[in-house]
């Protein structure tokens, strides 16, 4: 996870004394995309690479038909519930 703002100066700040913000809103959001964009593959590299492991998990939400949690590398777990079979299922 990574937070991503677009740089503006403050009025009354140091910044908006000392530096020009002469970056075009565009480009602003170019690099924000593209930043983003890597951010995407790189999660899911690392998230490919858990495929197969087992890992603790902390469940802090219980739902109708999930659970939800984090495990101790703090990644977000959804399990959703599976319905319980009946005897008239296997028949």
């Amino acid at each position: 996870m990574i937070y991503i703002g677009k740089y503006s100066t403050r009025k009354g700040t140091f910044a908006q004394r000392k530096y020009i913000d002469n970056v075009p809103a565009e480009v602003k959001q170019e690099r924000r995309t593209r930043l983003n964009n890597l951010l995407i593959q790189i999660s899911r590299e690392n998230n490919q690479g858990e495929i197969g492991t087992n890992r603790p998990i902390m469940i802090n939400k219980i739902e109708k038909d999930r659970f939800s949690g984090y495990t101790d590398n703090m990644k977000t777990v959804i399990i959703k519930k599976k319905e319980p079979e009946t005897l008239n299922s296997k028949l």
